[in-house]
C-alpha cells in the first residue's frame, strides 16, 4: 500500500498479519518470535520494522502468537511472576511460603514434608520443584517445619540423630555416654547411675520417649555396687536364684565336690556355673555330678587252670588239660553284655576289690509276682559261695535256710547295697506255683527283708542267655557261674555248687559244674549260698 502522491518507497507499507512482524527493515513479514506478541494490523513502512511487542511482566509470550499469556492460568495462579519478555511457561515462577514447597512439577505448593524444612522465599520456576531442604544431622524435623530443629533442644544428652529425622524420637543419647549409666524415664535428660544386681553396658543408643541402657545380671552373676558395665560370675560352687542379683547367695546342688571349674561371665551369659572339676575322695564325675557307684567295670579277669582228670565232665568238657580258664569278660562301657565283670563296693569302703568285690552281670532284674523282667535293675552274681548250706526243710517252702546264710544290710559287710524289693514270689522254672504234681503251693511273698541278696532264679540265667536249661555243657559259655565251684578241678572240699531260688517239681535247680549245666539236686543235699545283688544300671559304671 502507498498514500497518493508518495514520493518515494518508503510511502509504501504493509499492514502485518496476525502472529507475524516485520523482523527486517526492507523485508517480508515473518512468524512472530517467542518472547513477544504480534496482534496484527500494524502499518509498517518499507524500510521500517515493527509489528511485535515485547512479552509484558508477570506473563510469558511462545513464538507466533497474537496477544501474551498471564502467568496466572498456571496452576490456578500458583505460579503469577515472570520477568518482562519471557518466552516460555516455565519462566512464570513463585516464591513459597513458609512451610510449603512445591513437590510434584506444574503443581501448586503443599505442606513440608516431614524429614525436612521449607524456609519459604525460594524462587521456583514452573515446571520444576524445590523449596524444601533435607533436615541436616543431629537434628529432626516434623511435617510443616520451617526450619530444623536440633536435637539437644531436647536435652544436652540427646545429641546425635541420622540426616533427613522427621520426629524427636530420632534424636538419641549415644552409647558411649551410657556406660554404667541407663535412662530411667522416658523423655527426660538424666542419666541414672546403674543399680546392684544390673549393669550398663553403653553399647546400645538410648532413643528419645525410650527407656533403657540397663539390664538385670542373668542367673549365676551379680553385681554388688552401682554403675557397673558388666557382671561377675558366682564362684567357687556358690549360685543364685532369678535374676538381678547382688550376690551369690545359694549353694550349687552338687554335693561331694573336691574343686569346681572356674565360671565366666560374657554377654549376660554364665559359662560353667556349678560345673565340677574334679569329686571328693571315692566319687567319680558324671554328667557335671559327684556320683558314687556302687559297682565299676573290671579292669582285670579272674582265670583258672583247668585240672579235673576226667576229660568228659567239668572244665574238661570245654578246656584241655591245664588250659587256662578265663571267667567272664571286660565288655563295654554303657552296655550290659551277660558274663560283663564287675567290682562292687558292697561295703562302701570306696575300694573296688577285684579279688573280694568281683560279680558278673547275669540279666535283668526278674520281678516274680508280675513275671516281668525290670530293664532298670541289673542282677549281679558273686563270683563265689558265701556260705555252705541245704536249701530248706523241702522245695516248696523257699530258700528259708540258704536264706539266713546271705550277708544282709547291717553284717558280713555287705551294707552299701540293698535289694530293690525284699519280698518275691517262688515259681518253678516254668512259671508255675506249684511242685509235687501240683499237691504243694510255693509262697506268693517270701521274704528277704534285712538281706543285702538274694538267691538267683533259673528265669534270670535264661533271659542271660546261659543255658536255662538241664542239656548238658549248656553253662559253657557263661562259665563265669561256675567259678569257685568244683568246675576247675573236678573236686571242692567247700563248695561243689551252689542253689538257685527256683525249685524243681520234686527238686531245686542248681548250677552243676560237673555236668556244666542247670541240674536239679535235692533239698537236703549240702549246696553252696551265692549271693546275687539288684543294683540300678546307673549306679553302675
Amino acid at each position: 500500500y502507498s498514500n497518493a502522491g508518495a514520493t518515494a518507497a518508503t510511502g509504501c507499507y504493509l499492514n502485518t498479519t496476525a502472529k507475524m512482524y516485520v523482523a527486517t527493515a526492507n523485508a517480508a513479514q515473518v512468524d512472530c518470535a517467542a518472547g513477544g506478541y504480534c496482534p496484527g494490523s500494524v502499518k509498517v513502512n518499507y524500510g521500517s520494522t515493527g509489528g511485535r511487542t515485547n512479552c509484558p511482566a508477570n506473563s510469558y509470550c511462545v513464538a507466533k502468537v497474537s496477544a501474551a499469556t498471564n502467568c496466572n492460568t498456571l496452576a490456578s495462579g500458583a505460579y503469577p511472576n515472570s520477568p518482562a519478555g519471557s518466552d516460555a511457561s516455565n519462566d512464570c515462577y513463585l516464591n513459597t511460603t513458609a512451610k510449603m514447597y512445591v513437590a510434584t512439577a506444574n503443581a501448586a505448593q503443599v505442606d513440608c514434608a516431614s524429614g525436612g524444612y521449607c524456609p519459604g522465599s525460594v524462587k521456583v520456576n514452573y515446571g520444576s520443584t524445590g523449596g524444601r531442604t533435607g533436615c541436616p544431622a543431629n537434628s529432626y524435623c516434623p511435617a510443616k517445619a520451617s526450619a530444623a530443629t536440633a536435637c539437644t533442644t531436647l536435652g544436652s544428652n540427646y545429641t546425635t540423630s541420622s540426616a533427613n529425622s522427621k520426629a524427636a524420637t530420632a534424636c538419641y543419647i549415644p552409647a558411649a555416654s551410657l556406660s554404667g549409666k541407663y535412662v530411667a524415664t522416658a523423655n527426660t535428660n538424666t542419666l541414672t547411675t546403674c543399680t546392684a544386681g544390673y549393669y550398663c553396658p553403653g553399647t546400645s543408643n538410648i532413643h528419645y520417649g525410650s527407656t533403657g541402657g540397663r539390664t538385670a545380671c542373668a542367673n549365676g552373676s551379680y553385681t554388688s555396687s552401682t554403675g557397673k558395665t558388666a557382671c561377675t560370675a558366682c564362684t567357687g560352687g556358690k549360685t543364685n536364684s532369678g535374676t538381678g542379683n547382688t550376690a551369690c547367695s545359694s549353694n550349687c546342688s552338687q554335693t561331694n565336690v573336691s574343686t569346681w571349674n572356674t565360671p565366666s561371665w560374657t554377654a549376660n551369659t554364665t559359662s560353667n556355673l556349678c560345673s565340677v572339676k574334679t569329686c571328693a575322695s571315692g566319687y567319680d564325675l558324671v554328667n557335671n555330678a559327684c556320683k558314687k557307684y556302687k559297682c565299676k567295670r573290671a579292669t582285670t579277669l579272674h582265670t583258672a587252670t583247668c585240672t579235673a582228670t576226667s576229660s568228659s565232665s567239668y572244665c574238661r568238657k570245654d578246656y584241655a588239660l591245664n588250659a587256662t580258664i578265663t571267667y567272664g569278660r571286660k565288655g563295654t562301657s554303657g552296655t550290659f553284655t551277660v558274663g560283663d565283670a564287675f567290682d562292687c563296693d558292697v561295703n562302701g569302703d570306696g575300694t573296688f576289690d577285684a579279688t573280694n568285690e568281683r560279680f558278673y552281670y547275669v540279666s535283668d532284674y526278674f520281678d516274680t509276682s508280675s513275671k516281668t523282667f525290670n530293664s532298670n535293675y541289673a542282677v549281679l552274681i558273686y563270683s563265689k559261695n558265701y556260705a555252705s548250706s541245704v536249701y530248706g526243710a523241702n522245695n516248696w517252702s523257699g530258700p528259708t535256710t540258704a536264706k539266713q546264710n546271705l550277708p544282709t544290710t547291717t553284717s558280713l559287710g555287705w551294707q552299701n547295697v540293698s535289694l530293690y524289693k525284699t519280698s518275691r514270689a517262688i515259681l518253678t522254672s516254668s512259671n508255675g506255683t506249684t511242685v509235687f504234681s501240683g499237691t504243694k503251693t510255693l509262697p506268693s511273698s517270701f521274704s528277704y527283708s534285712g538281706y543285702a541278696a538274694r538267691l538267683l532264679t533259673y528265669q534270670e540265667i535264661a533271659q542271660g542267655g546261659c543255658g536255662g536249661s538241664s542239656t548238658a555243657d549248656s553253662l559253657k559259655t557263661c562259665n563265669f557261674l561256675l567259678e569257685q565251684t568244683a568246675y576247675p578241678a573236678g573236686s571242692n572240699t567247700s563248695y561243689g555248687n551252689y542253689w538257685l531260688e527256683t525249685p524243681a517239681d520234686l527238686n531245686i535247680w542248681t548250677p552243676d559244674p560237673s555236668y556244666v549245666a542247670i541240674k536239679e539236686t535235692s533239698n537236703a543235699s549240702s549246696s553252696g549260698v551265692r549271693p546275687a545283688i539288684e543294683v540300678l544300671k546307673t549306679d553302675i559304671q
